[in-house]
């Protein structure tokens, strides 16, 4: 009985939802996270599919993402958000690389290993560079072919955004004197050209060059 009355007041007191996507530091959708929020008690969750959702009441949280590979973190990240009414709450993370230092004798190895190699690999590098230089020259064609065909009414946003790199929907709504609506049209039809990648942050977007 008294369990019973505690899941209601548990339930009653969660009355906002924190959401969000968690991406890797290439802005991909990250895989294997565990999510952990500093509610009381503490709430984590294991996401597969890089998204995740908690419920709470009002107050300020930290969130805290890590990525496993195996049962070693190899990404992480941490961000603080706070909850003043009931409704849902949008927070993306997107995770670092975690870089531990090799110690002395790590790395003495690591350098004889590389010396005792290095005149057998090198024919794989020579080909790896071969690979990836064709790539990247595809890659280009194309991007010089997309960038060929943007509308002149897109050209001057695109070039705003190539120029800062890294800017805001609010602030694109400063620069041009055009409706929230049309900025947003205008902002999504650059994404599915594949020239600019689009991030929820809060109750604003982020725009990130491709």
């Amino acid at each position: 009985m008294y369990f019973l009355v505690f899941l209601v007041i548990i339930q009653s007191s969660l009355a906002a939802t924190i959401y969000g996507t968690i991406y890797d530091s290439a802005l991909d959708k990250a895989s294997n996270i565990k999510i952990t929020i500093d509610t009381t008690p503490i709430q984590y969750q294991i996401s597969k599919d890089s998204d995740y959702s908690f419920g709470v009441s009002a107050g300020t949280y930290t969130l805290k993402a890590e990525q496993y590979q195996y049962r070693d973190v190899v990404a992480e990240m941490q961000e603080d958000i706070t909850v003043n009414e009931d409704g849902t709450y949008r927070l993306d993370l997107i995770l670092f690389p975690i870089f531990e230092d090799f110690g002395e004798n790590e790395t003495s190895f690591i350098e004889d290993a590389i010396i005792e190699e290095k005149t057998v690999i090198w024919p794989y590098f020579l080909f790896i560079i071969i690979i990836i230089t064709i790539l990247v020259l595809f890659l280009l064609k194309k991007k010089i072919k997309s960038k060929s065909n943007i509308p002149d009414d897109l050209q001057d946003l695109y070039q705003f955004i190539k120029k800062q790199k890294r800017t805001t929907q609010k602030e694109l709504r400063k620069q041009f004197p055009l409706s929230e609506a049309k900025i947003s049209l205008m902002v999504t039809d650059l994404e599915q050209r594949n020239l600019i990648k689009k991030l929820k942050k809060g109750r604003g977007n982020i725009i990130i060059l491709k």
